[in-house]
């Protein structure tokens, strides 16, 4: 590659034991259409095969680079690419996922000539061994600019007129971003071992230093997600790094009570998809469960969350759970969560679908 060479786009992939898909992905990315890129491979400490195939690719193609590091997470490894990209904007992919080989052409393209700071699509949820694939799309205005950017990123922590389909989509990897915002306000991700969903931080403060955000109406990332292969086993820390999440939010938000009631609503859902999780973990006993729930109950204020507005928008089961949360009626919530999850056989397909939106 010539020294001059300046990509238009960095492709940013973690790589963590995903020997199985990698090459699927990799496929996707070096024949895209457009040819200025620049895929940016980093081996987070694999077990598997992951870095040989790292290397290997690397030799295939000399737009590819490889950084090898210790395992610190998907955060940290984001991280680590963004040390050296070059490109005029960053992507982020999944290495067990894939993408459209038109699709950076088409964001790029749509940047029109870098007037925008980012520029996002729909997705493709690809959900096997059912092999069926979901579209999520948005129901929201094309392009937004500097005065709509608070409410902009709002919408990723719950539904607004903006979007009245879902909330937005939290995840990166399905929009480019521009590397000169990104290094003027320094800014990296947060491990996703410290908080959950550290993509969410990332793209609050992105898009409230944004001047001009663009979405384009085509579905070029396919999320793919495995039933068969998600673990059952639960981390209790999650619960911790969830009310983290939410103190973070807080400072990075207006101060305004619209504001922290967003946050608020996105807090007390994700209470409720992990205590679903929690109650199908197989490294728990039915004890444990109980013990830990019979302290969560106690362990805060809930009447304090300020979900009061949300009656008119959650279904009876969503604000039933959450009288018994804040009346602390542990046994209560604990049945009415396994009631609520094992009467509809696709409830594991449906509680990640909403954690997804």
């Amino acid at each position: 590659m010539p020294t001059y060479f300046s990509p238009k786009i960095s492709i940013i992939v973690p790589c963590y034991n995903v020997e199985k898909y990698l090459e699927r992905c990799l496929l996707s990315l070096v024949n895209q259409s457009l040819k200025d890129i620049e895929i940016i491979l980093i081996d987070d400490g694999s077990l598997d095969n992951c870095p040989q195939l790292c290397d290997e690719w690397r030799e295939k193609d000399s737009r590819v680079k490889v950084i090898h590091k210790p395992n610190g997470g998907l955060g940290y490894a984001r991280n680590s690419g963004l040390e050296i990209a070059q490109g005029e904007y960053i992507a982020f992919v999944d290495s067990d996922d894939y993408v459209d080989t038109c699709m950076y052409e088409q964001l790029y393209n749509s940047t029109d000539k870098g007037k925008h700071d980012a520029v996002l699509c729909g997705l493709r949820q690809e959900v096997a061994p059912q092999s069926y694939v979901l579209i999520r799309d948005y129901d929201i205005p094309t392009t937004f600019v500097e005065k709509q950017m608070d409410y902009l990123a709002l919408s990723f922590l719950y539904k607004t007129e903006l979007n009245t389909h879902s909330r937005l989509f939290m995840s990166v990897w399905h929009g480019i971003y521009k590397r000169e915002l990104i290094k003027k306000l320094h800014l990296r991700f947060y491990s996703e071992r410290e908080i959950l969903s550290e993509d969410l931080p990332f793209q609050i403060v992105f898009f409230r230093n944004a001047k001009s955000v663009k979405f384009i109406p085509y579905y070029l990332y396919t999320y793919c997600l495995n039933v068969d292969s998600l673990t059952r086993h639960f981390k209790l820390s999650k619960f911790d790094a969830a009310r983290k999440l939410r103190k973070l939010l807080y400072s990075l938000v207006p101060i305004n009570a619209e504001s922290f009631y967003f946050i608020d609503i996105e807090y007390y859902g994700r209470i409720r998809y992990l205590l679903a999780d929690l109650l199908s973990a197989d490294n728990l006993s039915w004890s444990e469960k109980y013990e830990f729930i019979k302290r969560l109950c106690r362990g805060e204020n809930w009447g304090e969350l300020k979900v009061s507005r949300a009656y008119e928008r959650y279904t009876w089961k969503y604000m039933k759970q959450y009288e018994l949360l804040k009346a602390n009626r542990s046994i209560s919530l604990m049945f009415f969560i396994l009631f609520d999850k094992y009467i509809n056989k696709n409830s594991l397909i449906k509680i990640f679908k909403a954690s997804m939106l």
